[in-house]
């Protein structure tokens, strides 16, 4: 994923962390490391940049989506294991676009809607 500067970022799902580099394609730093505390993940796999140059990581086996400014701070997180409105099962990709965050709810079979600050806006797909 790339963001409006030129940084872009990609996940590692094996080593559990993100990378994000500069316009340069040179690392900047790297984000997270393996567990389910906040800012820490358990294969992430997709990753997203919102207008504000936010990050967003489908932390998949967490059930939930990481939210991080461009210094890789966290700043809230989203989703928790399950099959309700608000809920995720194993979210792979995660896409940002007007001010939604659209996740790719994979073991649902469905694609959930949130807004940016975590609210839940509504799922459409398969599962329902």
């Amino acid at each position: 994923a790339f963001n409006k500067d030129g940084m872009w970022a990609v996940a590692d799902w094996s080593n559990h962390c993100v990378y994000l580099f500069d316009d340069r394609d040179e690392l900047v730093r790297t984000i997270g490391s393996y567990g389910s505390s906040d800012g820490q993940f358990n294969h992430p796999r997709g990753v997203s940049f919102d207008s504000h140059n936010h990050l967003y990581v489908s932390d998949c086996y967490n059930d939930r989506i990481q939210k991080f400014d461009i210094h890789g701070n966290y700043l809230l997180k989203f989703g928790s294991e399950g099959s309700s409105d608000g809920q995720l099962k194993h979210p792979y990709g995660v896409v940002v676009g007007n001010d939604k965050v659209f996740i790719a709810d994979s073991e649902n079979k469905r694609i959930s809607v949130f807004q940016t600050n975590g609210q839940f806006c509504f799922s459409f797909g398969s599962g329902r």
